[in-house]
């Protein structure tokens, strides 16, 4: 806890839901104690939710007219009808009636994916972080970056391939220059492709968009800490200039790398987290004005939250909220329509997903 700091959290661990077989349904009712209920089944689809009884559980919810309700919120995913908490069984839409195309990156270990228009053509372009070696690599340890133009009708042509770091694993796209032009950052882990064994790499390598083609120019790498794992881009500092948010998993750290604005970046400044950092997004949570970042510390069952200064740092401490066990992935967004971004975590230990309610005044 930060002296003289408000928090404003709510739903944890109260909202923390099992999720084996569907995603996220929400309920969030007026009365009856609770500040966060949530439904789980197969079959379904997306939909609104209300309190009809005024017991603080939501009613069933319904979306497109198909799937089933059940109490807290409507449910996700499945492929035939089921019944939810209290739902009723309904027939799912057919959303997907083609198989699955597959598409090759060009290196094996593909590990992680970010979609962007890279090319400028108004086509959905594929980044792909792979942690295995790119062909030809004696050393049979680096990573590399896969980039798949899209067609505009959902299929992609054949990957172009570039070097990265050692066992690359996060990667984002955001325009790092200025120059209106997408460019990618991935996060080196550290991984030997050839042994399973870490090695010391702690890196991301940078790629800048140097044509309207959207080829890229080779990587630049910039040292973080031990074993990052992902990788988020905002200005922090507010200088108009994109900066860079690394979740160390190795050294239980956030590297913050300010931008100049030109693509290149200072020197990696640590702030703490939790254990085995895993995945940073970026918001602004207490209404202040500033970014502040929320860290998945998969080493155990929190998540960190370092709230942004006037001054574009970070607070020396972060604010640890309970969430289920080994979060690995979060997202930032306004679940209940109130204006306030709340915080939403998969937890890889226990199966489950934690809703953290933003309470803020």
């Amino acid at each position: 806890m930060v002296p003289g700091r408000r928090y404003f959290f709510a739903g944890s661990p109260a909202s923390v839901v099992a999720a084996t077989s569907c995603l996220l349904a929400v309920g969030c009712g007026s009365a009856g104690g609770r500040p966060q209920d949530a439904a789980v089944g197969s079959g379904g689809a997306i939909g609104e939710r209300e309190d009809s009884g005024g017991d603080g559980v939501g009613g069933g919810g319904t979306g497109d007219g198909h799937g089933g309700s059940g109490a807290g919120g409507s449910l996700i995913g499945g492929t035939g009808g089921a019944t939810g908490v209290g739902g009723a069984v309904g027939a799912p839409p057919t959303l997907f009636p083609a198989p699955a195309i597959s598409y090759a990156t060009g290196s094996p270990g593909a590990y992680s994916i970010a979609a962007g228009d890279l090319d400028g053509d108004g086509n959905a372009d594929l980044a792909v972080a792979n942690f295995g070696a790119t062909d030809g690599q004696s050393a049979a340890t680096r990573g590399a970056m896969s980039v798949l133009f899209g067609d505009g009708s959902g299929g992609f042509r054949s990957p172009v391939v570039y070097q990265a770091g050692i066992g690359t694993h996060g990667v984002t796209i955001g325009d790092l220059n200025g120059d209106g032009r997408p460019d990618i950052v991935v996060a080196n882990n550290g991984t030997s492709a050839v042994t399973g064994a870490y090695v010391v790499d702690g890196s991301v390598s940078v790629f800048l968009n140097v044509t309207a083609s959207g080829a890229f120019a080779p990587a630049i790498d910039y040292a973080a800490g031990l074993r990052p794992e992902s990788v988020a881009i905002g200005d922090l500092d507010e200088d108009g200039h994109a900066d860079l948010l690394v979740a160390n998993n190795g050294s239980n750290d956030v590297s913050l790398l300010r931008g100049s604005g030109d693509g290149t970046f200072a020197a990696a400044v640590a702030y703490p987290a939790g254990p085995a950092p895993k995945t940073v997004v970026m918001g602004d949570l207490d209404g202040d004005g500033h970014l502040d970042l929320v860290v998945t510390d998969n080493g155990d069952s929190n998540v960190s939250v370092l709230f942004g200064r006037d001054d574009g740092s970070l607070a020396a401490a972060p604010l640890t909220l309970p969430v289920g066990v080994g979060p690995s992935a979060v997202e930032v967004t306004d679940l209940d329509r109130d204006g306030r971004p709340d915080v939403v975590t998969v937890n890889q230990g226990d199966g489950t997903v934690s809703v953290l309610l933003n309470r803020r005044p």
